[in-house]
């Protein structure tokens, strides 16, 4: 169960977290792993396999950039994501946890690797801008910064850290909020599998709804 003690502001990840979209982050890299004819990655191979850096990771499964540019691939990944990207669904019990923080009192931003226009634009579309004070993403198109995004957003927010809790789906977010000193959980998306969100430590729930059942599937439990 997810404890809210003392927690004034949430902070919230969005790809994977917020938006269910592992799918489709998988469907657009498979195409370019295609198109160069490269294994295709299944569900279960991206889980185990997905991290950050991403360049790392477009290595781990085959691009070669001694022979293209990151920066080509990243812009050709953006454009197979972009052109999919209203068929994306957010989490299931989405909307119903952003409510109800609110109901709360809690205070709640996003912080983001995804490209800041093309966030503003995709909560603008979705109308959720209503529910956060701040929205905050990178200036690049290869998720690369989130972690002096972090530090830089908590800085101007003159909040006490241990008052943030963050909400995150990967091993990259908790760098970052350890970056940042503050609480973070964890929401298993397929992004990462649930085990190696389990073996960071912190909280792990398989859904939303899970994280206010007292017999909840919080994989911090002894």
């Amino acid at each position: 169960m997810l404890h809210l003690n003392g927690t004034r502001h949430v902070v919230w990840d969005w790809n994977g977290t917020l938006l269910d979209d592992a799918w489709l982050i998988r469907d657009s890299l498979n195409a370019l792993l295609a198109q160069r004819g490269l294994p295709t990655l299944s569900p279960e191979e991206h889980a185990s396999g997905f991290g950050f850096p991403l360049k790392a990771y477009y290595t781990s499964v085959g691009f070669d950039f001694e022979r293209e540019s990151f920066e080509g691939v990243s812009h050709q990944f953006k454009e197979h994501y972009e052109a999919r990207r209203q068929s994306v669904a957010l989490r299931s019990g989405a909307v119903e946890l952003l409510r109800e923080f609110h109901a709360r009192g809690l205070q709640q931003s996003l912080l983001s690797a995804y490209n800041q226009d093309l966030l503003r634009n995709f909560v603008a579309d979705r109308e959720l801008g209503q529910w956060f004070q701040t929205v905050t993403g990178t200036s690049n198109h290869t998720a690369e910064g989130k972690i002096e995004l972090g530090r830089g957003w908590l800085a101007d927010s003159a909040l006490d850290p241990a008052s943030v809790l963050m909400i995150g789906d990967t091993l990259h977010d908790v760098e970052v909020a350890q970056a940042m000193g503050v609480r973070i959980v964890l929401i298993a998306s397929g992004h990462q599998s649930r085990e190696r969100l389990e073996a960071s430590g912190f909280p792990v729930f398989d859904t939303f709804d899970a994280m206010f059942k007292p017999d909840g599937n919080d994989s911090s439990r002894s």
